[in-house]
């Protein structure tokens, strides 16, 4: 069994959605579906929104998911996020760390997405 939930999550544009999916406990992680709402280590641009809907999508919705679940985001944007979070704080060792094992993984030909 599978169940699905949709996220109002605006911002990117006014009508965006993430899907948040649960299956049976204990079997699998939730997952999170956000599109261009969310990315690891991101956010999606204002299209249509502003940032207090950005805001509230982020660490309101979705920040209230349970800790596990898995984000899917909708475009494989990781390395440059995190190489760009890296100039805002150079000392930020999980920064570091998570672009060392975001590169190994490119590099490996994996993607970084699902991370949680």
């Amino acid at each position: 069994e599978v169940n699905i939930l949709s996220l109002h999550t605006p911002c990117h544009t006014k009508g965006h959605v993430s899907y948040y999916v649960t299956g049976k406990e204990d079997e699998t992680p939730p997952a999170v579906f956000t599109g261009d709402t969310l990315f690891i280590a991101g956010c999606g641009k204002f299209f249509e929104g502003t940032a207090e809907q950005m805001y509230q999508s982020l660490c309101v919705t979705l920040g209230s998911l349970p800790k596990p679940t898995r984000v899917y985001c909708g475009h494989e944007y990781t390395v440059k996020n995190l190489q760009f979070a890296l100039t805002v704080e150079p000392e930020n060792t999980k920064i570091a760390e998570k672009l060392s094992w975001a590169l190994n993984q490119r590099k490996a030909g994996f993607p970084t997405i699902p991370s949680t």
